[in-house]
């Protein structure tokens, strides 16, 4: 039956875009009140953020697929996590 494992593999591809964009959300949101009330505490987690974010999704494509990240993937990652972890600070800086 390959048209039910298509079927349950574009379901699960879903449900990860689904799950990684309501982290996005958390993430953002996370970091515009850190910027805000403590801009120290934001400056020393973005760091740990950031490699958590490329960690946690390593682990999570060998758990899947038994094949590391490629560098363009990682690339990716971390300029979409920077995005969620510094612009929140521009925001908050434009705001004063």
């Amino acid at each position: 039956m390959p048209g039910r494992a298509g079927v349950l593999g574009w379901l699960l591809f879903a449900v990860e875009m689904a799950g990684a964009a309501v982290l996005g959300v958390l993430i953002w949101y996370a970091f515009s009140l850190l910027w805000e009330l403590y801009p120290y505490v934001a400056a020393a987690a973005a760091p740990i953020v950031l490699a958590g974010v490329v960690l946690v999704s390593q682990a999570l494509r060998r758990w899947r697929s038994q094949e590391p990240l490629s560098s363009s993937a990682i690339a990716a990652l971390l300029l979409v996590a920077a995005f969620l972890v510094v612009l929140p600070a521009a925001a908050v800086l434009a705001g004063n």
